[in-house]
């Protein structure tokens, strides 16, 4: 079997693609500061992830995850500015 395994400093594997694939379960799009929380019982399927499609400097990112929610909470920075943006979610 041919697969990709990477490990942390410990040499714990944190990703074999022989055993588990990425899912992405869907998106928030984002227009305003604000608390956005996303609830899914798949989140248990895997390793809880998330990610951006932009990138702005005029906006700061907290993320927690709990049970099976992530909770997003966005400010503006007063640098910079942003326009809408999407944030993906899923597990690996």
């Amino acid at each position: 079997m041919q697969g990709l395994q990477v490990f942390d400093g410990n040499g714990n594997v944190i990703i074999d693609s022989s055993k588990q694939t990425t899912s992405i379960f869907g998106y928030l799009d984002i227009n305003t500061a604000g608390t956005f929380t996303v609830t899914d019982a798949r989140f248990s399927l895997g390793t809880p992830f998330y990610l951006l499609d932009k990138f702005y400097n005029g906006i700061e990112l907290s993320a927690s995850f709990s049970g099976n929610s992530y909770t997003f909470v966005f400010k503006t920075s007063g640098y910079g500015g942003y326009s809408s943006f999407r944030v993906y979610y899923g597990v690996y």
